[in-house]
């Protein structure tokens, strides 16, 4: 069975969302146990898919089977479907993201049956653009709006308002004291890249002394993190973007006497409490295996479930599950303990 709203678990994840916000919308129907098929639809550049992110990242550890996500870069659509369609009967979250692309293939006729069927403890969470278009399927639709960037409104207090005043941001990049472009390659900007890497090793040995503290950092900072002990450890690392991410944070390569091996690294900086389950392991799985990797690593703040470890036991050589345990003791190596100098 779907987890109930008010169970403490879902009620925390409504309560950082903000419960009358559209990713509170989005988590009530999906663990609505007469739904099977939940479609959340609105135009180019608001949010969808990295509020889906969000939802499903929240969700993942309240659905027996994780979530899984459907993708065109993927690998084989077919395929993809085929092993989507047999997590429904563990209660899973499947998301189809950039549905456009998918959108009329029969395959796709066949998960969305198999959705309705497992309503009591399934949902398939399709992403899509106002012309979605389910005429055979009994879906809930949820539509996207326009609004200010998605952080949850107990994080912004008093300064929501202020934040949803601004526009959207268009570039990124480097900026002076007076918000002008900075470029890289300059005095003023490499000055600026050597203080802020300066900045990651002394977060990163206060970590080292006072290991709780990784707790009080976002997510995307134990990304940032994670990314500069593998480059203090001898890797290249590559920090993908922070949504559409193609399903991996970091792409980290090593040269050896051996060869070359790249390696997709997903991070979840997760609660003590929180252990990450078998359904992120199992779409990281299938992640590495669509692009030829070398192997993924998943990496946490927490620990992992005796599903999610069970599955990396069965190919031990393609996936690799790193604890917290372990994050400290790569600290360790890379010179960041309290021991070091």
């Amino acid at each position: 069975m779907k987890p109930s709203i008010l169970s403490h678990s879902v009620h925390a994840i409504l309560r950082d969302l903000g419960e009358n916000s559209t990713g509170a919308e989005l988590v009530k129907s999906v663990l609505d146990p007469l739904v099977g098929v939940v479609a959340l639809q609105g135009p180019p550049g608001v949010g969808k898919t990295s509020l889906v992110r969000l939802v499903a990242q929240s969700l993942s550890s309240v659905f027996p089977g994780g979530a899984y996500w459907v993708l065109p870069s993927y690998g084989p659509f077919a395929e993809q479907v085929e092993r989507a369609q047999t997590t429904l009967s563990d209660g899973s979250l499947v998301v189809i993201d950039e549905w456009d692309a998918f959108k009329g293939r029969s395959p796709m006729g066949r998960l969305l049956s198999a959705a309705e069927r497992h309503a009591n403890k399934s949902t398939v969470l399709i992403v899509g653009r106002s012309d979605i278009g389910l005429p055979d399927v009994d879906a809930l639709v949820v539509a996207m709006r326009p609004g200010p960037p998605l952080v949850p409104s107990w994080i912004l207090g008093e300064a929501s308002e202020d934040i949803a005043s601004y526009g959207s941001f268009t570039q990124v990049g480097l900026i002076d004291q007076h918000g002008s472009p900075l470029s890289p390659s300059s005095p003023a900007g490499q000055t600026l890249i050597v203080e802020a890497r300066k900045g990651d090793r002394e977060l990163l040995r206060r970590i080292g002394s006072d290991p709780d503290l990784i707790y009080q950092i976002s997510p995307r900072r134990f990304e940032e993190l994670v990314a500069k002990v593998y480059e203090e450890l001898g890797y290249e690392v590559s920090l993908t973007p922070a949504s559409g991410d193609g399903g991996r944070d970091l792409q980290v390569a090593k040269k050896d006497h051996l060869g070359s091996f790249l390696y997709f690294v997903e991070c979840k900086r997760y609660s003590k409490d929180r252990p990450v389950g078998v359904g992120l392991v199992r779409q990281l799985h299938g992640v590495v295996s669509a692009a030829q990797a070398s192997a993924g690593v998943l990496i946490t703040t927490s620990s992992f479930t005796k599903g999610a470890r069970a599955f990396q036991e069965a190919v031990p050589h393609r996936m690799s599950l790193k604890a917290y345990t372990d994050f400290r003791a790569w600290l360790a190596e890379a010179g960041f303990s309290s021991g070091a100098n």
